[in-house]
């Protein structure tokens, strides 16, 4: 019985160590999403102020973006989070590196588009990122529209290379009849 409380102990202590910020650095506790029909909210949580706010980045990779977070830890690293959102799909929390953790926020849309369309803001111990939908729609319709046209023009110029038939003449017509 002393072994297991012994032992439950030291997984406390282990468990509460390994939960800590090594060196001081910002951890992110929580992720959370939210939306409206205006405007997608997504608020990372951090146990403190960042170091260095100028350097919270996003990048687009194919079918998600990430938030990039240098100067921090993660507590929960690999977890997936609902965005609540109809253009942010799921969310996944990440260390990419010993001190950085990244956000991927998963999409059904045009990334460079969509991160166009999205702001980081930092208040206090939380990243804010926000998504304009009104400025989405506005943006996607626009490349919808440029892809319809430049297939439009694609097809036009292949068909214009086609040779148009000429109307036969009196002289190949009267050959062509014996």
């Amino acid at each position: 019985m002393l072994f297991l409380k012994i032992y439950f102990i030291a997984s406390l202590i282990i468990s509460g160590y390994c939960l800590a910020a090594p060196s001081g650095l910002p951890m992110v506790t929580n992720v959370f999403g939210e939306s409206s029909d205006k405007i997608s909210l997504i608020t990372i949580n951090l146990d403190k102020d960042l170091i260095d706010q100028k350097s919270v980045k996003i990048s687009e990779h194919g079918r998600y973006i990430q938030v990039e977070v240098p100067n921090t830890i993660a507590a929960k690293s690999g977890s997936f989070y609902e965005s609540n959102s109809p253009y942010f799909k799921k969310m996944a929390l990440f260390e990419t590196s010993e001190n950085e953790t990244a956000l991927r926020i998963f999409t059904d849309e045009e990334t460079h588009v969509l991160k166009s369309c999205t702001d980081v803001d930092i208040i206090g111990k939380r990243i804010i990122i926000s998504l304009d939908h009104k400025k989405l729609l506005r943006k996607l319709r626009k490349t919808v529209s440029s892809k319809i046209a430049g297939k439009i023009t694609d097809n036009l110029s292949t068909d214009l290379e086609e040779p148009v038939p000429q109307p036969k003449t009196e002289k190949q017509s009267k050959l062509s009849a014996h």
